[in-house]
Protein backbone atom coordinates (compact mmCIF):
# COMPACT_ATOMS: atom_id res chain seq x y z
CA UNK A 1 0.00 0.00 0.00
CA UNK A 2 2.80 2.42 0.84
CA UNK A 3 4.57 1.55 -2.44
CA UNK A 4 1.37 2.34 -4.35
CA UNK A 5 0.97 5.66 -2.53
CA UNK A 6 4.61 6.59 -3.21
CA UNK A 7 4.27 5.63 -6.88
CA UNK A 8 1.18 7.84 -7.14
CA UNK A 9 2.94 10.78 -5.50
CA UNK A 10 5.97 10.41 -7.75
CA UNK A 11 3.88 10.12 -10.92
CA UNK A 12 1.73 13.20 -10.18
CA UNK A 13 4.52 15.80 -10.58
CA UNK A 14 5.61 14.14 -13.81
CA UNK A 15 2.17 14.66 -15.35
CA UNK A 16 1.95 18.20 -13.97
CA UNK A 17 5.40 19.05 -15.34
CA UNK A 18 4.23 18.21 -18.87
CA UNK A 19 1.03 20.24 -18.77
CA UNK A 20 0.57 22.98 -21.35
CA UNK A 21 0.20 26.41 -19.79
CA UNK A 22 -1.42 27.60 -23.03
CA UNK A 23 -3.14 24.72 -24.85
CA UNK A 24 -3.62 26.86 -27.96
CA UNK A 25 -0.90 28.97 -29.60
CA UNK A 26 -1.24 31.06 -32.77
CA UNK A 27 1.26 32.41 -35.27
CA UNK A 28 0.15 34.84 -37.97
CA UNK A 29 2.34 35.39 -41.02
CA UNK A 30 1.78 38.39 -43.24
CA UNK A 31 3.31 37.99 -46.68
CA UNK A 32 3.05 40.15 -49.79
CA UNK A 33 -0.29 38.80 -51.00
CA UNK A 34 -1.44 36.35 -48.35
CA UNK A 35 -1.95 35.62 -44.69
CA UNK A 36 -0.76 32.41 -43.09
CA UNK A 37 -2.15 31.20 -39.77
CA UNK A 38 -0.52 28.37 -37.82
CA UNK A 39 -2.44 26.91 -34.88
CA UNK A 40 -1.09 24.46 -32.34
CA UNK A 41 -3.69 22.93 -30.04
CA UNK A 42 -2.81 20.51 -27.23
CA UNK A 43 -4.85 18.44 -24.81
CA UNK A 44 -3.12 18.13 -21.45
CA UNK A 45 -1.97 14.71 -20.23
CA UNK A 46 -3.83 12.93 -17.46
CA UNK A 47 -7.60 13.02 -17.03
CA UNK A 48 -8.16 15.51 -19.84
CA UNK A 49 -6.39 13.23 -22.35
CA UNK A 50 -8.19 10.14 -21.02
CA UNK A 51 -11.60 11.82 -21.32
CA UNK A 52 -10.85 13.11 -24.81
CA UNK A 53 -9.66 9.76 -26.15
CA UNK A 54 -12.52 7.96 -24.37
CA UNK A 55 -15.14 10.14 -26.07
CA UNK A 56 -13.98 8.96 -29.48
CA UNK A 57 -13.54 5.25 -28.73
CA UNK A 58 -17.08 4.62 -30.07
CA UNK A 59 -16.83 0.83 -30.15
CA UNK A 60 -15.19 0.76 -26.67
CA UNK A 61 -12.45 -1.62 -27.80
CA UNK A 62 -9.72 0.44 -26.13
CA UNK A 63 -8.15 1.54 -29.43
CA UNK A 64 -8.86 4.46 -31.71
CA UNK A 65 -9.24 3.15 -35.25
CA UNK A 66 -8.54 5.48 -38.22
CA UNK A 67 -12.18 6.61 -38.44
CA UNK A 68 -12.28 7.43 -34.71
CA UNK A 69 -8.95 9.28 -35.04
CA UNK A 70 -10.36 11.31 -37.93
CA UNK A 71 -13.42 12.25 -35.85
CA UNK A 72 -11.16 13.24 -32.96
CA UNK A 73 -9.04 15.38 -35.30
CA UNK A 74 -12.20 17.06 -36.69
CA UNK A 75 -13.44 17.81 -33.17
CA UNK A 76 -10.10 19.30 -32.11
CA UNK A 77 -10.03 21.47 -35.23
CA UNK A 78 -13.57 22.73 -34.56
CA UNK A 79 -12.54 23.53 -30.99
CA UNK A 80 -9.70 25.68 -32.36
CA UNK A 81 -12.23 27.81 -34.23
CA UNK A 82 -14.80 28.32 -31.45
CA UNK A 83 -13.73 31.92 -30.70
CA UNK A 84 -11.17 32.62 -33.42
CA UNK A 85 -12.06 35.38 -35.88
CA UNK A 86 -9.96 37.44 -38.26
CA UNK A 87 -10.88 40.50 -40.29
CA UNK A 88 -9.02 42.48 -42.91
CA UNK A 89 -10.69 45.87 -43.18
CA UNK A 90 -14.38 45.21 -42.69
CA UNK A 91 -14.26 41.75 -44.30
CA UNK A 92 -14.14 38.48 -42.36
CA UNK A 93 -11.18 36.40 -43.51
CA UNK A 94 -12.06 33.16 -45.29
CA UNK A 95 -9.32 30.65 -44.57
CA UNK A 96 -8.26 27.62 -46.63
CA UNK A 97 -6.64 24.77 -44.73
CA UNK A 98 -3.21 23.85 -46.13
CA UNK A 99 -1.94 21.39 -43.51
CA UNK A 100 -3.37 19.33 -40.67
CA UNK A 101 -1.55 16.79 -38.55
CA UNK A 102 -2.49 15.05 -35.34
CA UNK A 103 -0.12 14.18 -32.53
CA UNK A 104 -0.50 10.95 -30.55
CA UNK A 105 -4.09 10.39 -31.69
CA UNK A 106 -3.40 6.73 -32.40
CA UNK A 107 -2.59 5.85 -28.78
CA UNK A 108 -4.90 3.50 -26.83
CA UNK A 109 -7.94 5.07 -25.17
CA UNK A 110 -6.37 4.30 -21.79
CA UNK A 111 -3.21 6.32 -22.60
CA UNK A 112 -2.83 9.39 -20.37
CA UNK A 113 -0.24 11.13 -22.53
CA UNK A 114 -1.15 14.44 -24.10
CA UNK A 115 -2.42 14.72 -27.66
CA UNK A 116 -2.84 17.54 -30.09
CA UNK A 117 -3.16 19.02 -33.49
CA UNK A 118 -1.14 21.34 -35.76
CA UNK A 119 -2.90 23.33 -38.46
CA UNK A 120 -1.85 25.78 -41.17
CA UNK A 121 -4.34 28.00 -43.02
CA UNK A 122 -3.95 30.51 -45.81
CA UNK A 123 -6.02 33.49 -47.00
CA UNK A 124 -5.45 36.04 -49.77
CA UNK A 125 -4.73 39.67 -48.94
CA UNK A 126 -6.33 42.47 -50.92
CA UNK A 127 -3.97 44.38 -53.20
CA UNK A 128 -3.79 47.50 -51.03
CA UNK A 129 -0.96 49.66 -49.74
CA UNK A 130 -2.45 49.86 -46.23
CA UNK A 131 -4.21 47.14 -44.27
CA UNK A 132 -6.18 46.99 -41.05
CA UNK A 133 -6.16 43.53 -39.49
CA UNK A 134 -8.07 42.44 -36.40
CA UNK A 135 -7.67 39.03 -34.78
CA UNK A 136 -9.86 37.87 -31.89
CA UNK A 137 -9.61 34.66 -29.88
CA UNK A 138 -9.82 33.29 -26.35
CA UNK A 139 -9.08 30.13 -24.44
CA UNK A 140 -11.80 27.79 -23.23
CA UNK A 141 -10.62 28.65 -19.72
CA UNK A 142 -11.44 32.36 -19.23
CA UNK A 143 -8.48 32.67 -16.83
CA UNK A 144 -6.02 31.86 -19.63
CA UNK A 145 -5.11 33.61 -22.85
CA UNK A 146 -4.06 32.54 -26.32
CA UNK A 147 -0.50 33.66 -27.16
CA UNK A 148 0.04 35.07 -30.64
CA UNK A 149 3.19 35.94 -32.61
CA UNK A 150 2.98 37.94 -35.82
CA UNK A 151 5.68 37.60 -38.50
CA UNK A 152 5.98 40.27 -41.21
CA UNK A 153 7.58 39.40 -44.51
CA UNK A 154 8.24 41.40 -47.62
CA UNK A 155 7.92 45.13 -47.37
CA UNK A 156 5.16 45.45 -44.75
CA UNK A 157 5.73 47.65 -41.75
CA UNK A 158 3.67 48.15 -38.60
CA UNK A 159 2.04 51.57 -38.42
CA UNK A 160 0.07 50.83 -35.26
CA UNK A 161 -0.58 47.87 -32.96
CA UNK A 162 -2.74 47.98 -29.85
CA UNK A 163 -0.61 45.37 -28.05
CA UNK A 164 2.56 43.32 -28.28
CA UNK A 165 6.27 44.06 -28.51
CA UNK A 166 7.89 44.86 -31.85
CA UNK A 167 11.20 43.08 -32.56
CA UNK A 168 12.71 44.76 -35.62
CA UNK A 169 15.52 42.25 -36.19
CA UNK A 170 13.13 39.30 -36.54
CA UNK A 171 10.32 41.45 -38.00
CA UNK A 172 8.00 40.04 -35.36
CA UNK A 173 5.31 41.34 -33.07
CA UNK A 174 5.58 39.21 -29.92
CA UNK A 175 3.77 38.89 -26.61
CA UNK A 176 0.32 39.44 -28.05
CA UNK A 177 -2.33 38.26 -25.59
CA UNK A 178 -5.76 37.26 -26.93
CA UNK A 179 -8.31 36.74 -24.18
CA UNK A 180 -11.68 37.55 -25.72
CA UNK A 181 -11.70 41.01 -24.17
CA UNK A 182 -8.97 42.58 -26.28
CA UNK A 183 -8.36 41.60 -29.91
CA UNK A 184 -5.18 42.42 -31.77
CA UNK A 185 -5.75 45.50 -33.93
CA UNK A 186 -2.96 46.00 -36.41
CA UNK A 187 -2.43 48.62 -39.08
CA UNK A 188 0.17 47.88 -41.74
CA UNK A 189 1.63 49.78 -44.64
CA UNK A 190 3.54 48.48 -47.63
CA UNK A 191 6.79 50.20 -48.50
CA UNK A 192 10.14 50.94 -46.94
CA UNK A 193 10.26 52.30 -43.42
CA UNK A 194 10.58 56.12 -43.29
Amino acid sequence: MICGLLAGLLAAPTLEAHRFEHPKVLRLGIQDHRLLLAITYDVNPGQQALRTRGLFDRDVDGALDPEEQARLMDALEKTCWLWLKAEVGAETVTWTRRERSGHRLDRPASDESGLGLSLVYEAPLPAQRTLAIQLTDRDRDAGKHVPLHVDLAGNWRVVQANQGEWHAKGRQLRRVVLNGQRPLSLRLEAGAAP
